[in-house]
């Protein structure tokens, strides 16, 4: 199998790896499976450079070998999606047979179960990630076969920076026909105790229904805060017939894990628990497929997101914007109300040296406001599920509950702009938007939209007080003008031009 020339892009030399995992060094070693150990460390690899990986080592007293490792080589170069890990090469030197793949930083969800630190809404998006991963996998997409897991688990199921989702460890896979008049497998029953399909472990009858099976039961998991046996005083707890129970005497609320349960909205209790318990039919064809259970899970977020959505809207902010959060600037590593008052705050400090502006674009994180947690940039708090701002900006990082401002993205600015994208057009050789009626009726002087206002000073290009064109074709605040005009000042504080008549911004 080592000959095989579709994958000698992927082959990575056995001294790169010992050098990556400190000769695959304890102090390296991230988790234990049914392969061997894992480890990580940081690798060039191609088109990417140099990476931080994950590094799994066979070992063979573990029962795995050459077959399991060259089945999740293929698998993972043939079927690529974004809540599947990422195959990155592999290794077969000397005796060693080592996988190297994307580095899950928050590891795998069997860890984070019994956590307070993941919340409701968060364990919802891993849910819907991994449901997305395996529907993925068990599409046929036309063909006539489909990829059975065999072996899918809360371990099974890693996390990374973000907390997004990736179906892992294929060595046990199966390719299962689809599109067929049979759509089954008699097969050997492999997997974990715990999680396999009892048709499965009774019969060999596998199916991609079995899978649907192992997934109700990490749903269960998740809900319940717990791996799905418990070992209590040796005594064997299983999770799947108290689940089984609990739903039909409708008594869930016993088992929920109790740091959720405050958090949940009954509603989406309700649409998450009845898909669960559907995937755990003994009869396979009473259990769901992976797409209306990705739908489900759909509906169970959007209940819980219904239920705080617009808590707080335009009750929070600051005199440039009212948002439910506060961002971190990646500059100075400090929590302001927006990108206006860093840059006031940092402009009245004392040494010239720490004045600076902030780059919207940097920045990573932000402060909601209602609950006070801090996570990555986005429109919807993972932790309480408030809309932190009704206009979101993905690329400016803007946040804003007031629309009466009609914001919009200029993409030739670069920047957010207000009243309406119908209403403006860009002025390549001024650098700024201006209304759409002046098009070809202003003076254009070379990117006079981004200077300072003659006045106060402040920065004309992103800010957020009307701007106005003077007949000579300079920019100036509006209200700055009226106080010029006020005081019988007609002329234009840089040419010294007649300023009457300005063109309004």
């Amino acid at each position: 199998m080592s000959g095989i020339k579709e994958f000698e892009h992927l082959r990575i030399q056995l001294g790169a790896i010992e050098s990556a995992s400190n000769s695959f060094g304890e102090s390296n070693c991230i988790g234990r499976g049914g392969f061997g150990n894992v480890y990580k460390g940081e690798l060039m690899i191609q088109s990417k450079g140099l990476t931080m990986v994950a590094i799994k080592r066979l070992d063979r007293a573990f029962g795995q070998g050459d077959r399991e490792f060259w089945k999740e080589i293929m698998t993972l170069s043939l079927y690529r999606h974004e809540n599947i890990i990422s195959l990155l090469g592999f290794c077969d030197e000397k005796g060693e047979k080592i996988i190297v793949y994307e580095y899950a930083s928050n590891r795998s969800l069997d860890l984070y179960l019994s956590s307070t630190y993941l919340t409701w809404i968060q364990r919802l998006k891993i849910c819907i990630g991994a449901a997305r991963g395996l529907e993925y996998l068990h599409n046929p997409k036309g063909t006539q076969h489909r990829i059975l897991h065999r072996d899918i688990k809360s371990s099974n199921i890693l996390l990374d920076e973000n907390w997004k989702a990736k179906i892992s460890d294929f060595g046990l896979s199966k390719v299962g026909p689809a599109n067929q008049q049979y759509t089954f497998l008699m097969s050997q029953a492999v997997g974990t105790v715990g999680y396999c399909d009892p048709l499965y472990l009774e019969m060999g009858y596998l199916t991609k229904e079995s899978d649907v099976y192992s997934f109700g039961v990490v749903l269960f998991e998740v809900l319940c805060g717990r791996l799905c046996i418990n070992n209590y005083n040796d005594v064997c707890q299983y999770l799947v017939g108290m689940a089984r129970q609990s739903f039909k005497q409708n008594k869930l609320n016993e088992i929920i894990f109790d740091h959720i349960k405050e958090q949940i909205n009954p509603d989406s209790l309700k649409v998450f628990a009845a898909i669960a318990y559907k995937c755990l039919k003994r009869d396979p064809e009473e259990r769901p497929t992976m797409t209306q259970i990705a739908k489900e899970l759909e509906i169970a977020i959007e209940s819980q997101l219904a239920a705080h959505f617009d808590f707080g809207k335009l009750l929070h902010g600051c005199e440039h914007y009212r948002r439910r959060c506060k961002i971190r600037a990646s500059c100075c590593n400090q929590v302001f109300c927006c990108h206006h008052c860093h840059n006031k705050y940092t402009s009245e400090l004392n040494d010239p040296k720490e004045r600076h502006k902030m780059v919207l674009k940097d920045v990573k994180q932000v402060v909601c406001i209602i609950c006070k947690v801090e996570q990555p940039v986005d429109q919807i708090c993972c932790n309480c599920g408030v809309k932190m701002g009704e206009y979101f900006c993905g690329i400016c990082k803007l946040f804003d509950d007031d629309t009466s401002k009609q914001q919009f993205h200029c993409f030739d600015c670069g920047i957010c702009r207000l009243d309406g994208r119908e209403n403006y057009y860009h002025c390549q050789k001024c650098g700024g938007c201006y209304l759409i009626e002046m098009r070809g009726f202003h003076t254009c002087l070379e990117n006079v939209a981004k200077n300072d206002c003659p006045v106060c000073q402040v920065y004309l290009f992103d800010s957020i007080r009307k701007v106005t064109l003077l007949y000579c074709g300079h920019t100036i605040h509006v209200d700055c003008y009226s106080g010029m005009l006020k005081k019988n000042q007609t002329y234009c504080p840089i040419c010294s031009k007649s300023s009457q008549e300005p063109i309004h911004d």
